[in-house]
């Protein structure tokens, strides 16, 4: 059996399969193509692997667990599906600028190889933007409120080709969906138009588009629903929030019927 977790504009589909539909074992990370399905291997020592995101270059990213690596994964890149896996701490070291603590998940790759990456501290996640070489950087997305106790994690989306990036905040008390744009961090609650704000409560964000689209899962009137939340105007713009049973109606798509959230 196989999971697909991205694709591309050129029609490259990444995820990770097992060996057989009735395996519940190890699984590596794989890209298909034109009808070719390449293993693209591990690193590291670890037998599992999966790809999370693929960009329009054919770079992908991931991660590589179980084996002789632990139970603690390692975010990975491949340059290619033709290339071998390579460690992201191992990128950041070789610029200068390691990370102590270690970057878990690589979930989202811009088409410029911008990196939307997990590493954890004091056992939560924390959300980071990696800059591609030369001149790589990187930038903590942080939190909304306190985090005295480190309570809060970050879970990351996806980044898209105007560095923005979508996330999930997880704490003691609440989700809340993130977006990172222009260098601020939002709760994208407090960005919705007032139709929005009074019917949702945006509670994840999973997937950005470049023209600001957001998908995830947020509680419509109290019940959970997937949603799309479209932006309007200069970044981080007005944004309205709609699903398929709500106020704004979207079985007009071209996804064929729908009776229930997106």
């Amino acid at each position: 059996g196989s999971i697909a977790t991205a694709m591309n504009d050129s029609g490259q589909v990444v995820g990770r399969a097992w060996n057989s539909p009735t395996d519940t074992g190890t699984y590596r990370a794989f890209s298909w193509q034109g009808g070719v399905l390449t293993d693209l291997g591990l690193a590291g020592g670890c037998d599992t692997s999966e790809a999370y995101d693929v960009n329009s270059t054919g770079q992908i990213i991931g991660r590589v667990v179980g084996g002789a690596c632990g139970a603690a994964s390692s975010a990975v890149v491949w340059a290619s599906a033709a290339s071998a896996a390579v460690t992201i701490d191992s990128l950041l070291t070789t610029a200068g600028i390691p990370r102590p603590i270690g970057v878990r998940f690589a979930t989202g790759i811009s088409d410029s190889g911008a990196l939307l990456v997990q590493e954890t501290a004091n056992s939560r996640g924390r959300c980071l933007i990696i800059t591609p070489p030369p001149g790589v950087t990187v930038t903590e997305l942080g939190w909304i409120g306190t985090d005295a106790q480190f309570l809060t994690n970050c879970s990351p989306g996806k980044i898209n080709n105007l560095g923005e990036a979508v996330a999930t905040q997880s704490g003691a008390s609440d989700d809340l969906a993130l977006l990172w744009s222009g260098g601020t961090l939002h709760d994208l609650n407090t960005l919705l138009d007032a139709p929005s704000a009074a019917a949702w409560d945006l509670e994840s964000a999973v997937d950005i588009t470049d023209s600001g689209t957001i998908v995830g899962v947020g509680l419509f009137n109290g019940q959970p629903r997937g949603y799309r939340a479209t932006r309007s105007g200069t970044p981080p713009g007005s944004i309205a929030v709609s699903d398929s049973v709500g106020t704004v109606d979207d079985r007009s798509l071209p996804f064929g019927p729908v009776t229930d959230g997106i």
